[in-house]
């Protein structure tokens, strides 16, 4: 049917399509089933050209032949869906993003994913979208970061997937963009960690490490740890708090015109540097000099210059008058469970009978220190805190480890390889893995077996076995049963 302009309407797979002269599009609405009262459920299809909106009814109508579920509205782009999940959908699901996560997914992103493929609409994204990305990204970041961007797109598409937004999960079908296998952490020995323990004494932080070296508490579930979380008779702790440094954000009503007095408006102007043919002869300073040339590099920073705001910036929350939720706080560590009635659902760790005795004496010197102090001591219920209660910033926390690493003689490396060394050092006194996974704080049985590296220890109890059913005679063989029942 022609339009009042005279453009012709038409007709296609039994759709009728219309010419709207105030939108300036074809328009047409597809069934694509029934709905919950029994009535049609039409989809609307919009296209500038009529090939466009050919296209679009005979995709439709092949997802509904083929009974693919088809969400209303029109489907979002890559970016404006992962914003939203990211924003406000992950806070009302069973298990929310905690904030570190939030802003690591919302960096990851910004950076790389939406400039490569943000304008998508989720339900075309393809593979090849996904192999253009990572190949983008592969010369630049390191295989593990690379995992973490595919992960994080699987996990928004299996959420959107959920909702009927896409019929398929592409990252899931795609694969993971390398092996999953990360560089396994060489553990500490039984002489290294002997070494290291009386580097340990000299400090005045010798518990906190003890502690870290003997159950492999995490760096912030060390720092964490309160007083109603130890159990001082029984000598057990529950690390159902963690210490982390979480990001500020603004509290200000306008957040884009807080930000505004901060921003970066252009670029860096890099340094002078000398143009003649002899510097050392030239007796001036680089930017007197008669032939100066720009160099290369700008004075104020060692690493790359950070690129100028983008306009309606939101960043610099550091700095508003305002901010709130950012700093050191205690928060919940990933494996913590909660119950209906918001109870605590972690497992007791048991200390060595000697850290369990030099925590007592911890508890009353703290206690006197803090009756001292009087006001001076904010008390915050922190088992390894400053003199003053106040928590433990994690980077003096791991400044005073590479100091202890270096007083023994050891290579540097990160706080984490303690949890390893523990573990390692609980499977080989023979404790059953499932055993070791309670101690470490571990939810699955997987991630027992990736962090503690068999060691020579349990594979030479592996050949001794071996050796006793296959080559001892059958006389020492009954004889070792019988003492081994009797004993």
């Amino acid at each position: 049917m022609p339009s009042k302009t005279g453009r012709p309407g038409f007709s296609y797979r039994g759709i009728s399509v219309t010419w709207s002269d105030q939108r300036k599009r074809y328009e047409g609405k597809v069934t694509v089933g029934k709905r919950a009262d029994g009535r049609y459920d039409r989809k609307s299809v919009y296209g500038k050209t009529s090939d466009a909106i050919k296209a679009d009814i005979r995709k439709l109508q092949e997802k509904a032949d083929r009974k693919i579920p088809i969400a209303a509205g029109r489907t979002p782009t890559v970016r404006k869906w992962f914003t939203e999940w990211l924003t406000e959908l992950h806070a009302t699901l069973e298990r929310p993003l905690a904030p570190r996560t939030v802003d690591a997914y919302l960096s990851a992103c910004m950076t790389w994913i939406f400039p490569a493929i943000g304008d998508v609409a989720i339900d075309e994204l393809t593979a090849a979208n996904l192999d253009a990305l990572y190949s983008k990204m592969r010369p630049h970041v390191a295989p593990t970061y690379l995992l973490k961007v595919h992960a994080i797109i699987r996990r928004g598409l299996k959420i959107a997937m959920a909702r009927d937004l896409v019929h398929r999960n592409v990252a899931a079908i795609r694969g993971n963009p390398g092996s999953t296998k990360g560089r396994r952490k060489k553990p500490l020995t039984v002489e290294q960690a002997r070494c290291l323990i009386t580097a340990i004494e000299r400090r005045p932080t010798a518990l906190r490490w003890k502690v870290g070296l003997s159950i492999g508490p995490r760096q912030g579930e060390a720092l964490g740890l309160t007083w109603p979380c130890v159990d001082l008779d029984a000598g057990a702790i529950a690390k159902d708090w963690q210490l982390q440094r979480l990001k500020w954000r603004h509290g200000c009503p306008d957040p884009v015109k807080c930000a505004a007095q901060f921003c970066r408006r252009e670029n860096c102007q890099p340094s002078w540097a000398h143009g003649c043919t002899d510097p050392g002869r030239c007796y001036q300073q680089p930017f007197r000099c008669p032939a100066r040339t720009p160099g290369d590099r700008c004075p104020r920073h060692h690493r790359p210059c950070p690129k100028p705001c983008p306009p309606g910036c939101t960043r610099h929350a550091t700095r508003c008058p305002q901010r709130r939720d950012g700093g050191l706080r205690l928060t919940r560590p990933k494996t913590w469970l909660a119950s209906d009635d918001d109870e605590v659902a972690t497992d007791l760790v048991l200390l060595p009978a000697t850290l369990a005795a030099e925590l007592r004496e911890h508890k009353r010197q703290q206690s006197g220190l803090k009756q001292r102090l009087g006001k001076e001591y904010k008390d915050e219920g922190l088992v390894f805190c400053q003199p003053n209660g106040r928590p433990v910033d994690p980077r003096a926390d791991l400044d005073d480890w590479y100091q202890i690493l270096a007083e023994a003689g050891l290579p540097r490396a990160g706080s984490h390889v303690a949890r390893h060394t523990a573990a390692t050092m609980l499977l080989d006194a023979g404790l059953d893995i499932s055993a070791v996974q309670q101690a470490m704080g571990w939810r699955d049985i997987r991630t027992a077996r990736r962090y503690a590296a068999p060691s020579l220890g349990q594979a030479k109890r592996a050949a001794e076995a071996a050796e006793t059913a296959l080559f001892r005679p059958v006389s020492d063989l009954a004889e070792h049963r019988a003492r081994k029942s009797a004993g």
